[in-house]
């Protein structure tokens, strides 16, 4: 089965326009010209449009010191009309991120980069609705694999595993062995944002495969050729993009109520 995302966002936004719309605007920073970041901000500006939120872009050349970067996100923090910062990750790798992330007061981090706020990581989010349009749940796993441990994807995702005892391991650059340990799995989610990085063919049958790569971690043509031996895959555009811009929203309701 293929997942189709933008119905899922779909219900997740109807249900929020049934909702008061917070009165507070929506800042998100962005650092350097990365072209993938660009775009996604672009499509959370319009679904920020079409929710009537008010949604501000700051964006800063890559030149600018840590401190004055720092500095800004903590004036925006300050600032009451604000209901919510998203610090676009990955940053240029010439700055501290976790300073960074520490700079966005908690109450403000709609995307939980903390790790501490009571909002559901969007990654995290956009997983249990996938497997709920499925009728599945975490617990029906006996064997998670996360390819990548990044900030927005793997890492949430991994320690609410840890935390709800889910069998799961998670892969990174390091890993020796990516073609056994995919292949182990039988759910694989992936967040890595290198093309080609999974193949296809060495994914279980009956596993379900949930992307977030940008690009995508699976080729697709490959991905969508074996769609009759797997439980179900996320495609690329329209798989997990959509439901992670509504599940950043529905945060952004949820500090805002």
């Amino acid at each position: 089965m293929q997942i189709d995302g933008r119905e899922i966002a779909r219900e997740i936004l109807d249900g929020l326009r049934r909702r008061p719309v917070p009165r507070k605007r929506m800042v998100a920073v962005l650092i350097g010209g990365d072209e993938a970041s660009a775009s996604f901000l672009a499509r959370k500006a319009a679904v920020a449009q079409s929710l009537g939120i008010a949604f501000e872009l700051v964006s800063f050349s890559g030149r600018e010191s840590q401190g004055d970067i720092e500095q800004s996100i903590r004036s925006f923090a300050a600032d009451s009309s604000v209901g919510g910062i998203v610090l676009q990750l990955p940053v240029p790798k010439t700055y501290d991120r976790d300073a960074l992330i520490s700079s966005i007061r908690e109450a403000l981090d709609v995307d939980n980069l903390s790790g501490r706020v009571v909002v559901v990581p969007p990654a995290l989010g956009a997983v249990v609705a996938v497997l709920a349009s499925c009728g599945k749940q975490f617990s029906d796993y006996t064997a998670v694999r996360i390819v990548g441990n990044g900030y927005l994807v793997g890492a949430p995702i991994a320690r609410f595993c840890a935390l709800a005892g889910i069998p799961h391991e998670v892969a990174n650059s390091k890993t020796a062995d990516l073609h056994g340990f995919v292949r182990s799995g039988d759910l694989v989610i992936t967040g890595v944002g290198k093309a080609g990085v999974v193949d296809p063919a060495w994914l279980a049958d009956g596993a379900g495969v949930i992307d977030f790569g940008f690009p995508p971690d699976f080729n697709q043509e490959k991905l969508a050729a074996s769609h009759d031996r797997l439980a179900f895959y996320t495609p690329t555009p329209f798989g997990t993009g959509p439901i992670l811009i509504a599940k950043l929203f529905e945060n952004f309701y949820s500090l805002n109520s």
